[in-house]
């Protein structure tokens, strides 16, 4: 498990249910990255009662995927909010600024 930073062209899958849908999701992903020779994947397995265990203890290593730790995969969603909340805040701000703007004379 690596304890990483996604970087705003990478993919971050957290995939879910049986083996067969994370297994397809994570090559979809996988399939994008090479298109856009700029992205990596990083990949979240959480095992469950459908599908345990993890990655790694049933298949080599992928090519270009990255499994990362629960404590790394909630940082970059953490990360990834924030962002997103400035983002919108700003956006608001603006917007805000703008209608004050137009209706003051």
């Amino acid at each position: 498990m690596t304890e990483a930073k996604a970087q705003p062209e990478d993919y971050l899958v957290i995939p879910s249910n049986g083996l067969g849908n994370r297994l397809r999701t994570i090559m979809a992903f996988v399939f994008l990255a090479e298109r856009n020779r700029q992205s990596k994947v990083q990949v979240f397995w959480e095992p469950t009662r459908a599908c345990p265990g993890t990655f790694q203890e049933n298949f080599e290593d992928l090519q270009g995927v990255e499994f990362l730790s629960e404590h790394a995969t909630k940082a970059i969603v953490r990360e990834q909010c924030a962002k997103r909340q400035r983002k919108r805040s700003k956006k608001d701000n603006h917007h805000t600024n703008n209608t004050l703007g137009a209706t003051t004379t």
